[in-house]
């Protein structure tokens, strides 16, 4: 009698663990941060505008140096969210994987969030941080810096695939290193314009609110572009094996 009624006691206990771990992890998934808050905030002018360029997000362009070939652009994280609430779905909707909706971002210095409603089998609110740097000419680097359903970190292993395939479908030059444990995509952008032209990408900057962008011209004579190898950079710190899963922050 005593032992049946430990192992009654030690069942119990077992499925009261279960239901409070399911009940954390459920929770966990309902949480939503508080950028993606702030950004799904309808903009004030959207509904007043009457033009759909004032929807999308402007660029300012600006040419500099004796020479012209000098450019730079920037774009506040507000006219982002614009495109993405109105002209996306719109317009674009075939541009978001099946069950995603509500793209958002945040830009602060350094690092940018970005946002989205995720709905399936387990229907949440993930979140990615990320850190792109220009480490040379025309190659974008995109640090990654953890991705969370919720408040529950989700495996990089995901994001690397998501943004292989996606890679591989816009026919871009992708590698992978690691940075202390973070994934680091090295995107090597195209070259060559419809004028002959090659746009060059020289720097990425991420400020409070906004992103700035600049880089040089170059003229590809008979418009014929050279093909160079593709070689990563070293990597700026000790590479280390395996998932960023135990570094989520």
């Amino acid at each position: 009698m005593v032992r049946r009624t430990i192992r009654w006691c030690m069942a119990l206990g077992v499925v009261t663990g279960l239901a409070a771990a399911g009940f954390w992890a459920f929770r966990a998934l309902q949480h939503v941060p508080e950028f993606y808050t702030e950004a799904l905030q309808p903009p004030t002018d959207t509904a007043a505008s009457p033009h759909p360029e004032a929807q999308r997000p402007a660029v300012v362009v600006s040419t500099d140096g004796a020479d012209g070939k000098s450019w730079k652009g920037s774009f506040s994280d507000e006219q982002i969210n614009k495109f993405l609430a109105v002209d996306l779905p719109q317009k674009h909707p075939e541009v978001l994987p099946p069950g995603v909706h509500e793209p958002r971002v945040a830009i602060r210095r350094g690092q940018a969030s970005i946002g989205w409603r995720a709905e399936g089998r387990w229907s949440a609110i993930y979140s990615l941080v990320i850190e792109p740097y220009v480490p040379r000419p025309n190659v974008l680097a995109i640090r990654i810096k953890r991705i969370r359903a919720g408040a529950l970190p989700v495996p990089l292993g995901e994001v690397v695939e998501g943004v292989s395939q996606a890679a591989q479908q816009a026919n871009l030059r992708l590698q992978w290193q690691q940075i202390d444990g973070d994934p680091v995509a090295l995107v090597e952008l195209p070259r060559q314009d419809d004028s002959g032209r090659a746009l060059v990408l020289d720097s990425v900057e991420l400020k409070e609110g906004e992103i700035v962008v600049s880089g040089h011209t170059e003229d590809l004579g008979s418009g014929v572009e050279r093909v160079r190898k593709f070689q990563p950079e070293a990597p700026r710190a000790a590479n280390h094996a395996g998932t960023n899963e135990h570094r989520q922050r």
